[in-house]
């Protein structure tokens, strides 16, 4: 199977041969709640506050990356958290948006990338879903 986007990011980033600090947090946003999938109680929705830089999670749990399988076990966790439901057109399609936020720090320098990966986009009309999990 193919690696995909994070994986890679995590790859190229814990590779660059500098003295690397990576710090990553994974979230869902499902059904109007903001949720914790690296969390010990990942069904508590956690707060948004709004900050003069950005917005900030309240409890989201950030976990040191030393290793690309460190990374690759968090990514594995987050996706059995995750909401799913099946569709006519996708047995296991997402029901959630997640967001995969990857802080990395090297000497005074500091960059935030977030990737965000999109709930099941199948066509409406042929996917028949409905209720929740419309």
């Amino acid at each position: 199977e193919k690696e995909g986007l994070t994986m890679r990011a995590i790859r190229s980033i814990l590779g660059s041969g500098e003295n690397i600090y990576l710090r990553m947090s994974i979230l869902q946003i499902y059904q109007e709640g903001v949720y914790d999938l690296l969390s010990s109680n990942p069904g508590q929705s956690l707060a948004l506050r709004q900050k003069h830089d950005g917005v900030e999670v309240d409890g989201l749990y950030e976990s040191k990356v030393q290793s690309i399988e460190e990374g690759r076990k968090l990514l594995e966790k987050a996706q059995k958290m995750r909401a799913v439901g099946g569709t006519l057109l996708n047995e296991v399609s997402s029901r959630s948006h997640m967001i995969i936020r990857l802080i990395v720090k090297s000497g005074n320098k500091l960059a935030k990338l977030n990737l965000v990966d999109l709930a099941g986009s199948e066509r409406l009309r042929d996917s028949g879903a409905e209720g929740e999990r419309l």
